[in-house]
Formats: C-alpha cells, structure tokens, sequence
C-alpha cells in the first residue's frame, strides 16, 4: 500500500515554494500539489463561476514575466496573456460566460505566452466547469497547450493520417476488449443520442442482445417508471453537452429491478463539436438501500425526543444528537469527544464501569433508571437503554445509549405512592366506620324494631287509628333503615375490595342457588323464569349470585298486570360474555336508564314498590370490579332488558 512520504527534516526550496522542517503533514501535501501545479508546462489556471483568477501555475506566469499577485482577484480577460485584441478578449469573455452555465468549452486562440510576453502562442484552451453536490458551478479550471508548433506541422499530421487511422482501429479494438473485461458495464452514444456500443457486462447483466439494446433499445431495460426522466436527464445533458450521472432501475437477466448509476462524460471531435457520451453502468442496489436505511435512522435519531447517544468502549461519547442537547444543556460540539462520566454524578461513578464491563460481554442494558447530571449542575431522573455496537466482524466496539427523561414521572410515582398509602388509610378507615355504623346502628335499630312490633301487637286497636298508623311507620321504618345499612355496608365492601377471584365460577350453579332464594317471590308472584346454557366466568360466587338475586328479584318486583316473564341467557362476544336479564315488567323511561344505577335512586314512593335504592348500585359495583359494564334497555310498559359484561379469561 503506497503512503505519502514523511516531511523533509530540512529546508528544501522548489520553484519558489519551500518545504520547511517544521511543516505539518497538510502543509506539506499543499505545498506539493502547489510544485506539482507549477511543475506543468503548459497553461493551468483555477477560476470562480464568475471568471476571477483564484490560481495560475509558474509556467504560464513565467512565459510573460508577471507574478501571481498580479492577476490573482482580477478578471481572467483582463489579465496580459489575452490582450492580443479585442476579438480574442470578447471570445474568452463568451467562453467564461458558457462554462458558468455548466459547459464545457474548449477552442483554440492566440495569447501572449513567450519571451516575456513579446510573443505570441497558439492554444488549445478549455474552461471545464467543476459543480457542487447540488450540480451548482463553483468554479472553472483553466488549461491551454501550446500547439503552435502543432499548427505548423498540420501537413504532416496529413500525411500520416492514414497510419493514425490504422493505429485508431488497434485503438478501438483493444477498447473494446477492456470495455468487455470491465466489472462496470460500459456504452458510448453518437451526438445524436443513439447507443452505438455496449460492453458485454450489459448483456450479460440485462440479458438484452446486441440488437435490442443498441439505438434506444436500452430503454426497454429501464423501469417503465424511470424511463421518461431518464430520456429527459439523457437529452438536456446532451443538448448542452456536459456530463451527467442519473440513478435509476434496470431489469436484470432473472427479471428483478436492481438500482443502478449510470455516469458519462461527453466526447467532442476535432473540431471541438460534441460527438457523444463514453458512460457506465454500475450496480448500485444494495448500497442505495444502505444509504437509505442510514439516512432514515439519522432521520429518526435527529427527531428524536429521546437523548441518543454513542460511545466508545473507554466511555468516550462518540455521537449527540439535539435531544441530547436539550436534556443536558451541551452542544454536540462540547460532548464529543469528551468521556461519559462528565454527566454522572460523584455518588454514582461506580455504575458506568459495571455498564462497560456487561457491553464488552454483549449484553443489553435495558430501562436502568438512575440520576444525571445537567450541565447547569441540575440532576434529572433518567431511565437507560444501552446497546453494543459491533463491527462487521460482530466484536463490540462501541455502544449506543437512549436516555430518557423520567424525572416527571418519578415525581408522579412519589405522588401517586403518597396518595395510594393515604387513600389505603382512608379505605381502611370507612371500613372500619361503616362495620362500626352498621353494627353499632343496627342494634338500636332492631331494639326500636322489636319493641314497636310487641307494642303493635299488645296494644294494637287501643292507640285507636292514628296511633296504630303512626305505631306501623315505626316498625316499617326500622325495618327499612336495618335493610339499607345491610345494603349500604354490602356497597362499602364490593368498594373496598382489592382481591380478585383465581378461579372461574359456574354461573349455571350460581343461578339455581339464586332462585332457590327467591322460590317464595317467585311462587307468590306466579313468574316464570327461563334460561340458556351459561358459562364458567372469573368472578366470587357470592357475588354472582347477589347479581342475579338483586335483578331477579326487581323483575318480580317490578311488574305490570301479567305474571311475570324472567330471561337469562348469555352468549360470547370476542373477548367477553354478554349476560342479559329481560322481563315483561313496567319499563323505565329513558331519562331515568342512566340514574337508576346510583346509590339511592329511585324512581318510585316506597308505598308503591318498597325497596332501598341500592340494589342496582350493587350490581353496577359487582360488574366494575371485573372489569365489564352494565346497562338497561327498556320502554315504559314494554319490560326491561338488563346486560351485563364479564371479560374471557384464558380463552374461556
């Protein structure tokens, strides 16, 4: 492998440019090239898009005596060598003028190049144009060979012309047999854009033969939807005679569409008019996927909202993108090249060594939450993801590092923990008063029960009407006051409980048990009560069967004239079981289907139909703590349909 030689170790003074002991290795490549520059015999200058001198080499500066601050920042017209007259000054200016567009301009003239400038020369000039990334001119490089002698001799370039063309002919055929050895498939085009010859890489890559890719019949290689730019990059390029490279898909011998690059250069005759392109063919697809997939990511990383951040096995950050900058404070300027550590606080040094060692190993480091530190000295709670990075060879040689910022969520865990430690406070507290005032209440409640049903019963009839009215509000209402503290603490711990069941539960067998409860309601009312099959669900059995019992039994109570018609039936939808319980009752109307499930809500006097407001709000709570709903659907005088969600628990 050839390497640039080492700095002189002394002063070494080439056509005025010194090589100096002490030159770093840049200085020294530039003072190479600026020998090598001035080394050329013929006339090589550099210009911006505008034709001002940026640089001339020491042969053209010698050949009329002047040196390079006197041109350099002037126009090149008006320089010395093309003041021979103002027609040669005019097709210079033209030429310039034609190249900032982008073309390449090549001509012969006459300038001032000998005996100090006294003399003339006759050149063959060109200005090549030389374009940025965005096919922008920046600058135009200059060059003329003397071909005065050239011109004198063209009469025995006449006569041997016959042995140039058979020396043209050898040329061409050992052409051919390069282009056809070449990895990259090769072509050349005619100034009127048709292909006249292919190497053999393209038929053997398109599967075309000579006939059809000749002319435009490479086009048929080309994606039907590539094809029209193609045609269109082809032929500006060639109207203006510049070079030209175009990325687009050919059709491979077994038929798939590969990504190739095709790059030409225009060939001109010798009288300087286009005649062509010489181009190539390479395959570039796995490559353009490459660039494609490395331009996403750095798409992705620079949009990120997570800091992602390379580095080192040393720690030493190699890569920060903007979040990066945002969470921390540092530019991507002042963090790389610096070591991790720099964002690890004193108390937590210890952490980035054990990291090293587990991605030296191969391993992950996934969601490790710990504390960094900003660079105004504010710490940030942040949670890592580190990843090795390895090389093609799979050994690790760096890591890759998502940091985010969980310092707000941390605060909410920390609030959320005091929060759940002061309502388990509070819910062991409301346990504790509503067993106490269900205990404490129900006491003097069944006292106040007995006494007025013994009074009632010895001294009814003597307390004359009223009193035997007002004595029958008593007994009722202890007695509704001891049913509602039992419903209201049943309330408070279907709340309260955090436990789930583990096991399914038959609701077939919860259902028999439940209308075993209610067979004196329901031989007293005359109701009749059908069901289908119903599944095993995950729920507590005493639970389900106060479900049933709570709807149930507001179906008997609920009824119009007829006996009352109970159905319960459940059926699978996706991931749960719909239950339904309908009736022939008296409906509800549909302002009333949402409130009836809240604690108290009743929609009729106690004398009409009796009860305690709580049972739907039970079963509303029972239904919740699955993890399902409960609804009605029902029209005053039409009966009610009631259902309910149980989610499926292991397919079941």
């Amino acid at each position: 492998m050839s390497t640039n030689p080492p700095p002189p170790t002394k002063l070494i003074n080439v056509r005025g440019t010194e090589l100096q002991a002490d030159d770093t290795r840049e200085q020294y490549r530039q003072k190479l090239a600026r020998i090598t520059l001035d080394s050329m015999v013929q006339f090589v200058g550099l210009l911006d898009a505008n034709g001002t001198v940026l640089e001339i080499n020491q042969a053209a500066l010698d050949g009329v005596g002047i040196k390079l601050s006197d041109v350099e920042g002037k126009p090149f017209w008006t320089t010395f060598w093309w003041q021979v007259s103002e027609e040669i000054n005019q097709g210079l200016r033209e030429s310039i003028r034609r190249a900032s567009w982008g073309e390449f301009v090549r001509w012969d003239t006459e300038i001032y190049g000998r005996a100090g400038g006294k003399e003339t020369i006759i050149i063959d000039a060109s200005l090549v144009p030389v374009k940025d990334e965005q096919g922008n001119v920046v600058f135009i490089t200059a060059e003329g060979r003397d071909i005065t002698e050239k011109k004198a001799q063209e009469g025995e370039i006449a006569r041997t012309k016959r042995d140039a063309n058979l020396a043209l002919h050898e040329s061409e055929n050992r052409f051919r047999t390069f282009a056809n050895t070449a990895p990259a498939m090769l072509w050349i085009t005619e100034s009127d854009s048709t292909c006249s010859f292919v190497s053999q890489g393209w038929y053997d890559y398109t599967g075309q033969s000579d006939k059809d890719a000749l002319g435009f019949g490479w086009l048929d290689a080309v994606h039907p939807e590539d094809r029209d730019e193609a045609q269109r990059v082809f032929h500006e390029a060639s109207r203006r005679g510049e070079e030209f490279s175009l990325d687009f898909r050919v059709r491979r011998a077994d038929g798939e569409y590969r990504w190739a690059l095709s790059s030409a250069r225009p060939r001109f005759n010798s009288q300087g008019g286009f005649a062509g392109y010489v181009g190539s063919v390479i395959d570039i697809h796995d490559r353009k996927h490459a660039v494609m997939a490395s331009s996403l990511l750095s798409a992705i990383v620079e949009s990120s909202d997570d800091a992602i951040i390379s580095k080192d096995l040393n720690g030493v950050i190699t890569s920060w993108n903007k979040s990066a900058e945002r969470l921390f404070g540092y530019t991507a300027g002042e963090a790389i090249g610096q070591s991790i550590a720099m964002l690890i606080p004193p108390e937590r040094r210890d952490e980035e060594p054990e990291i090293l060692a587990r991605l030296r190993r191969g391993e992950r480091v996934e969601h490790f939450q710990t504390i960094r530190v900003r660079k105004d000295g504010s710490r940030l709670n942040i949670s890592l993801t580190v990843s090795p990075v390895k090389d093609a060879d799979g050994r690790v040689v760096g890591a890759s590092k998502v940091a985010r910022d969980i310092t707000e969520l941390v605060r909410q865990g920390e609030a959320l923990q005091a929060a759940n430690a002061a309502l388990e406070r509070a819910n062991a507290d409301l346990q504790q008063f509503a067993d106490s005032a269900s205990h404490d209440l129900q006491e003097p409640l069944r006292m106040v029960a007995a006494y007025s049903q013994l009074l009632q019963q010895r001294f009814g009839g003597q307390l004359g009407p009223i009193g035997d009215k007002y004595l029958g509000y008593t007994v009722e209402g202890a007695v509704r006051m001891e049913s509602l503290l039992g419903a209201l603490r049943t309330y408070t711990q279907l709340s309260m409980s955090e436990q789930q069941p583990s096991e399914d539960v038959d609701a077939g067998a919860a259902l028999e048990k439940t209308l075993a409860n209610l067979e004196v309601a329901i031989h007293e009312s005359g109701a009749s009560v059908t069901r289908t099959a119903l599944p095993h669900i995950r729920m507590y059995a005493f639970q389900l069967e106060q479900l049933f019992q709570n709807l149930i039994a507001n179906a008997i109570r609920y009824r119009g004239s007829e006996a009352p018609r109970i159905s319960i039936a459940a059926e699978r939808r996706g991931e749960e079981w719909l239950f339904s319980v309908q009736d022939n009752g008296i409906g509800i109307e549909p302002q009333f289907q949402e409130q009836i499930f809240g604690i108290f809500k009743r929609l009729h006097s106690q004398n009409e139909y009796p009860g305690t407001g709580m049972g739907l709000a039970i079963c509303q709570r029972i239904v919740e703590r699955t993890g399902g709903r409960i609804w009605v659907e029902s029209q005053p005088g039409k009966g009610s349909t009631f259902y309910f969600t149980v989610p499926c628990r292991n397919g079941r």
